[in-house]
């Protein structure tokens, strides 16, 4: 699994520690700093070498200089030996028994990806996990309307995996799970395995947030359309979707302001 870190040494602990309390353990955990900062990485390896976990399962690079999630982790996939990767951002966790659940489900579905649901507002605190887990195939479709996939809860097979394009900070996860799409291979898993500490978007109040996102989703499709992962006629439809989606969290943020 791969996770990498932007100045987030703060809240890194608490992500490794849900990595550690799996109840399936994780072969290998890769941890990239991209803050290009030497403080930082200091700050990274004393909390790696209080971590209490098999030494050789933990690897952890840096990146001399800030270079983006998208090459920071295309780096963990390069470092990695594992038949499937998965990822976690710094400042998230997972729930306990995320891997053995998604794990389980992808051996037995022959998946190539999939992922599950995911609590922004967690805080800590994911609910119980039922014993009959539900899944259902993601269709091409429903992935062009919308990413039906947080980057934390995603776990695919590491052979031909298209990575993540780095010439573009936004909507660079999302790029990535259409470039990989194939028919049938797709899972969601409907259980919440894992969690994060703020709103999905907006979280600062500041319009600026969600039109950065948007314009970056919007570049991924572009850049989908010349690397010919998606049709002239699905470029055009999707950018009509989320310029609507757009308009709508425009209006959340502002009455989420106008309440408070």
């Amino acid at each position: 699994m791969i996770i990498p870190t932007y100045f987030s040494s703060g809240s890194l602990k608490r992500a490794l520690h849900s990595v550690a309390s799996q109840t399936l353990p994780v072969a290998e955990i890769i941890v990239i700093d991209d803050s290009g900062d030497y403080g930082e990485v200091i700050k990274i390896k004393n909390i790696l070498k209080d971590f209490t976990y098999p030494r050789e399962r933990v690897k952890f690079y840096f990146n001399n200089k800030n270079m983006g999630p998208s090459y920071t982790r295309n780096r963990g996939i390069e470092e990695s030996a594992s038949k499937y990767i998965a990822f976690l951002d710094s400042d998230d966790i997972w729930h306990p028994v995320k891997i053995e659940v998604q794990y389980s489900i992808m051996e037995e579905l022959r998946s190539k990806l999939s992922g599950h649901q995911f609590n922004h507002t967690s805080n800590g605190n994911l609910d119980g996990v039922s014993k009959i887990i539900k899944t259902r195939v993601i269709k091409r479709k429903e992935l062009l309307l919308r990413n039906p996939f947080s980057t934390p809860t995603v776990m695919a097979v590491r052979e031909d995996f298209t990575k993540f394009p780095e010439d573009i900070r936004f909507g660079e996860d999302y790029f990535c799970w259409i470039a990989n799409y194939s028919p049938g291979d797709f899972i969601f898993i409907k259980s919440t395995l894992a969690g994060g500490f703020k709103a999905s978007y907006g979280a600062s109040g500041l319009s600026q947030d969600i039109s950065v996102m948007s314009q970056g989703v919007k570049t991924a499709f572009l850049l989908l359309l010349k690397r010919g992962h998606i049709s002239k006629y699905e470029y055009f439809t999707a950018l009509a979707i989320e310029t609507m989606k757009y308009l709508n969290r425009k209006t959340v943020i502002f009455l989420r302001q106008f309440r408070g």
